[in-house]
């Protein structure tokens, strides 16, 4: 089973192209706690059909702590 995290982010305006949050470190910063990238879903456009705001989807599995201690703790041969 695998728990899900949403994190919504708005574009940076109507005449320029991006996001306004460096959707690359949000990644990396919850790949430290256990979260994989799993989706970017528009959830919102303008009337030109251009997205207003996304959002990132994370996963991970609702043990995690539990699979990460036995695989981190246990001694290798």
């Amino acid at each position: 089973m695998f728990e899900y995290k949403f994190i919504q982010i708005k574009s940076k305006g109507f005449f320029t192209f991006g996001l306004n949050q460096d959707y690359q470190q949000i990644i990396r910063d919850h790949s430290k706690q256990g979260w994989r990238f799993c989706q970017l879903v528009p959830i919102e456009w303008d009337g030109q059909g251009k997205w207003r705001e996304v959002e990132l989807v994370l996963e991970r599995p609702a043990n995690w702590e539990e699979e990460a201690a036995y695989v981190f703790n246990r001694e290798h041969d």
